[in-house]
């Protein structure tokens, strides 16, 4: 079996569905081919519609009302009323700057929406899009009446009452009070506004999906999904349930200055300001991470210098990426000195959150460090290419309030190659070759295919419903088998019971806002009973483990933080409390000063701080009343007890040493799972310990041949006795039978078996049965009834093994293994899963316990469609096995007979519609025409080529 997974962690090669990049949800049953399109009746109601849109137009020039005249989504004011009045749910496009986010919040209170949630997507939108809002209306309402209009609320803000019509607030917010929101309104006018949809932020994805759901239970709810780029097709397939089909789309047309678009195939980023930045008096130059911003700074320089000498004394160059402290950011806007022109060179962080006035030249080199999942549920950046969206948003940067925007796509930026170019050497395998805008991916991956999906299913069943439930109205919906799993590991961490049911347990972690591999061990220093300073230090340590550790390891010699430890400190959950205990200076400039000295992340310790707040917040504590003091040696003892009760499924054991170094494998591997090695950055000497727990990550150097080595890690590592490990599993009935030996005792034979947790022996033997025998013609029974009554695991592995068949049917024989991953198991099938029934039918004699073991097999042996296709070939297999072609703006369908593509050509209309055609699908089959005449049969249509 190879490493499992829990949540984003490991343990499995494989990936739920929020692990991959650009998953599909498995299989569409009649292939969904009819959603996008319209009825005729919804044809009519949307010419009427426009004919009152032109009639409000002509008529809103004398007429008063609410929203700017000045703003392009105010043309749209009455087609956006009508539509939501019309549908349940629409789809409102429209650039930044267009007016949507502003205005149609007024639009709908001006229509008698009694309430209206404005959901966005950061804390730093909400409140400006707040004040903004009070700003417009008071100029109809007055001051006093907009303030009262119009609330917010969010993790750091609450300010609304009963009065507010219009409530802004993040979508974790939402969904935090969408049931009291539901019970107070139920019956009334509701609009539900989803902004920056384009984002695919998880969280917005959720309260989305909640949203949509409680606007299909709810009559007079509606929901708006607003966005400036967005997959049209992804939201019309969420929300077509709502409107029973049809999903009308507004698209607000809204710069007010176009922007010029080229390409720079051979040029760097640096190569194309030298050329075109001296008629630009402010550019943004976007590339991938803090390496490439530093070195395309450096570079510019220089070649202004080769230039000219002093020429780049008139350059001002500012960084803008993630990783800015809070005075580094206020100074991003500031203005330059009279003849000096302005270079920001941004990380795609660069691209939400922050508006950059003036900005006519936008330079990108189409890169972008993503955060993705391995095979083994993984987590780790990688360099990729942006998508058309993300490259669109960039180049929207220049123009937006001048005119003269220019926006240019160039090569990809690399620091080791160019030091080749610098030698006068050529470069013969470029890493990231130039990838034409064409080319590209039309959106990038959702966040939800990289996250931790265990979290969002344990917020959901919080709720008391099912993620199951509202997945189908996610925008990107992830695939039942990667729900089960999620399931499965809240399951084994004793927050969900045998039926998925939220547990006491599971609702104490969910208060805590960290993944449930840390939260799980926040809620035993709870049940505990640890005194205040224990759970004070817990939450320090937690927290810092949720925000990466407080470290900056930009530099790989940086070791100053080790400064900070006491001496006796040998793990590094002892050392990020440590770390968090040090008294740092009260004056920004100097605790600024003081984290770079010490080579430690400004963001991640202040998003520590925060987390830490909050967590001793659901306490019923303030960390401002809490003098937390270095813990003693049992104290020590005690945390780490407690806080490796959510990691029992990170653990690792010591297994060989490879070039020279201790590597470590998961306990629920076997011989070809993943070998990692304790980070560089840990405390914990590697080899020292038998048995670690720790945070499993990946990373990637480049090559000098040109390609990229993947090196596999446990960080934040914690040295655990099997004694406490095999505590917890006997806790959540994780233990399994190893080793059976047969013992004549007592004057009968007894069987002895091993209790095991992985590869840790939990205890001495014990005696007992394996199962009571149930006899044949019961067990038949049982399988029946499954088999005829599938619960959600059994669904879930269907639609895996229906999917495959799916290919596999439409495919020449043995065509399918060509498709298949290098170290893909054995294709799933109908049989294969009756026969899992069948196995599991033999030790249980209720039904719900089936399924629960068909879970746990999908959990263990990861389970997943992405275990046999990628995501490239999923869609290569979609294009080549069709369901339909359109000839002569005919629609026909395509059957297929042992992997022979044909169409059914019985009535004469058809046969007319293919006669001198030849129709070939795109790896070259021919498709047949099917007569339905004796002795006829199938033949070949002649040339057209697909």
């Amino acid at each position: 079996m190879a490493e499992r997974r829990n949540g984003s962690f490991p343990i499995g090669k494989r990936k739920h569905g929020s692990s991959q990049r650009g998953v599909m949800a498995s299989p569409r049953g009649p292939r969904e081919i009819d959603y996008l399109r319209q009825s005729q009746k919804d044809k009519q109601k949307i010419q009427e519609l426009a004919r009152k849109r032109r009639q409000f137009i002509h008529e809103s020039e004398s007429v008063a009302g609410y929203g700017n005249k000045n703003l392009p989504a105010y043309k749209h004011k009455q087609e956006i009323i009508d539509l939501v009045d019309t549908y349940k749910a629409i789809i409102l496009g429209g650039p930044t700057g267009s007016g949507k986010s502003t205005q149609v919040p007024q639009f709908l209170l001006e229509a008698g929406y009694e309430k209206i949630y404005m959901l966005v997507p950061r804390r730093i939108i909400a409140d400006g899009l707040h004040g903004r809002l009070i700003e417009e209306l008071g100029e109809h309402l007055g001051a006093e009446k907009a303030h009262q209009a119009v609330g917010v609320v969010h993790g750091e803000r609450s300010e609304f009452s009963d009065d507010s019509r219009i409530i802004v607030m993040t979508p974790n917010t939402f969904t935090r009070m969408e049931a009291g929101i539901r019970a107070a309104y139920a019956e009334d006018k509701v609009a539900i506004i989803s902004d920056e949809i384009h984002e695919a932020n998880l969280y917005t994805e959720i309260a989305t999906g909640i949203a949509a759901q409680a606007v299909h239970e709810n009559e007079s709810w509606r929901l708006i999904a607003a966005s400036a780029t967005h997959n049209t097709a992804s939201l019309q397939k969420s929300f077509s349930e709502l409107n029973a089909g049809f999903v009308p789309a507004v698209n607000i047309e809204g710069r007010p200055f176009q922007v010029e678009v080229k390409s720079a195939p051979s040029d760097s980023p640096m190569d194309v300001y030298i050329r075109e930045g001296d008629d630009h008096e402010k550019t943004m130059i976007f590339t991938s991470g803090k390496g490439e911003i530093d070195h395309i700074i450096d570079e510019t320089i220089d070649a202004l210098e080769k230039q000219s000498s002093g020429s780049s004394s008139e350059v001002v160059f500012r960084k803008l990426h993630g990783e800015l402290n809070d005075i580094e950011m206020s100074h991003i806007n500031d203005p330059v000195a009279e003849g000096q022109r302005l270079v920001i060179v941004s990380s795609p962080a660069g691209m939400s959150g922050i508006t950059i006035p003036g900005v006519t030249l936008v330079i990108t080199d189409g890169t972008i460090n993503r955060q993705e999942l391995d095979d083994d549920g993984v987590s780790g950046l990688t360099r990729r290419y942006l998508s058309k969206a993300e490259i669109m948003q960039q180049m929207g940067r220049a123009g937006r309030d001048v005119p003269g925007g220019v926006g240019i796509l160039a090569r990809p930026t690399s620091i080791r190659e160019d030091m080749i170019r610098s030698r006068g050497q050529e470069v013969e395998i470029e890493q990231m070759p130039f990838l034409t805008f064409k080319a590209r991916d039309e959106f990038g991956p959702p966040e939800i295919y990289h996250s931790n999906l265990s979290q969002v299913v344990l917020s959901v069943a919080d709720l008391d419903r099912r993620f199951s439930d509202i997945n189908p109205f996610i925008p990107h919906q992830v695939t039942s088998t990667d729900i089960i799993s999620a399931e499965e590991s809240l399951s084994r961490l004793g927050a969900l019971d045998a039926n998925d049911q939220i547990t006491k347990l599971g609702r104490n972690m969910n208060q805590f806002p960290v993944r449930p591999e840390l939260s799980r061990g926040m809620a035993e220093v709870v049940r505990q009973n640890r005194p205040v300073q224990q759970l004070a230090r817990a939450a320090f340590i937690v927290a810092a483990l949720e925000s990466g550790g407080l470290q900056d390891f930009s530099d790989k010699d940086s070791r100053e933080w080790q400064s900070l430890l006491r001496p006796d400190t040998t793990d590094d959950f002892m050392a990020q409390l440590d770390i968090s205990l040090t008294t740092m200076p009260e004056s920004p400039l100097e605790y600024v000063k003081f984290l770079e000295e010490h080579d430690l992340s400004y963001k991640r310790v202040q998003r520590t701080k925060k987390v830490t707040r909050k967590i001793l917040r659901s306490c019923g504590l303030r960390l401002e009343n809490i003098v937390v003091a270095p813990p003693n040696a049992v104290e020590e003892d005690e945390l780490r007890h407690d806080l490796v009760a959510g990691m029992i499924d990170l653990v690792y054991e010591k297994s060989r040493i490879i070039n020279r170094q201790q590597h470590y494998q998961n306990i629920h591997g076997d011989s070809d799972s993943t070998q990692r090695f304790i980070s560089g950055r840990s405390v914990v000497p590697p080899g020292e310990h038998r048995y670690v727990a720790g945070l499993p990550r990946w990373y990637e150097t480049a090559l000098k041949s040109g390609g990229r080595k993947r090196h596999n890690i446990v960080e934040q590592v914690v040295p655990v006795d099997a004694k406490t490990i095999s505590e917890y599993a006997r806790q959540n009935d994780l233990l399994t039978r190893g080793k059976i030996e047969a013992a004549f005792e007592g004057g009968r034979v007894v069987e002895r078996y091993h209790p095991m947790f992985g590869s840790i022996p939990a205890g001495r033997a014990e005696v007992g049965v394996i199962y009571d025998e149930i006899p044949e013609k019961s067990q038949n029974v049982l399988v029946d009834y499954v088999l005829n009554n599938p619960g959600q695991a059994q669904q879930a592995l269907r639609e895996v093994a229906e999917e495959i068949e799916y290919y596999t049917t439409r495919l020449p024989e043995g065509k399918i293994m060509d498709y298949l991953q290098p170290d893909a198991p054995e294709p799933l099938t109908k049989k294969t899963i009756e026969l899992l029934i069948r196995q599991f039918a033999r030790s249980t004699r209720e039904a719900h316990r089936v399924d629960h073991e068909l879970g746990r097999y999908v959990f263990s042996n990861n389970v997943s469609i992405s275990r046999y296709f990628d995501d490239e070939t999923r869609q290569r297999l979609e294009k080549l096995t069709p369901n339909e072609i359109i000839i002569d703006n005919k629609v026909l369908a395509v059957s297929y007979m042992n992997g022979h593509p044909y169409v059914n050509g019985a009535q004469m209309a058809v046969r007319n519609i293919l006669r001198g055609k030849q129709l070939h699908l795109p790896d070259g089959r021919e498709i047949l025409v099917q007569i339905s005449q004796p002795g006829i049969g199938k033949t070949r249509v002649s040339t057209h080529e697909l």
